[in-house]
């Protein structure tokens, strides 16, 4: 039970960087804003790639121990 509200409330957090980040670049100029969108790609592409690591290492010692 504390892990699903745990969860709930860091996806409410992450919602909020996202609001944020939307009002920053709607208030930014055209050139700026898609500076500002491939800025946030290259932030987020080396985490998308660590987790994927993490759970492609989760997933091949699982498969091990069955």
């Amino acid at each position: 039970m504390k892990s699903i509200a745990l969860v709930l409330l860091w996806a409410a957090l992450a919602w909020g960087q996202c609001a944020m980040c939307f009002r920053n670049a709607e208030a930014q100029s055209r050139a700026r804003a898609e500076v500002f969108n491939k800025g946030i790609l290259v932030l987020a592409i080396p985490l998308a790639a660590i987790a994927g690591v993490i759970a492609w290492l989760a997933y091949s010692r699982r498969a091990r121990t069955i």
